[in-house]
């Protein structure tokens, strides 16, 4: 997975590691985000190796650690890529 920070419109930035292909991109973050940063949709800005594009969050939930695994608890979200609009 690929460090990321995600920025939804109108809240702070939130770090974490992405897994992207096609037009969605799953957020891997921690599971303290507040719950009002996540209800969505809200459409914001993903910066992946220092490239921004714009996304929509789609879904978010949180994941718990396995027991007896050293792992901890995450929040995972679902954004879908926005296409640049075309200019005339």
């Amino acid at each position: 997975m690929t460090p990321a920070k995600l920025t939804l419109d109108g809240s702070p930035p939130i770090d974490g590691v992405v897994d992207a292909g096609g037009d969605y991109i799953t957020f891997r973050t921690r599971a303290d985000v507040p719950p009002e940063q996540t209800r969505g949709p809200h459409e914001g800005e993903i910066e992946i190796d220092g490239r921004k594009e714009r996304v929509v969050l789609e879904s978010a939930h949180p994941t718990q650690s396995t027991p007896g695994m050293k792992t901890e608890d995450t929040f995972d979200l679902t954004l879908r890529r926005i296409s640049p609009r075309a200019t005339v």
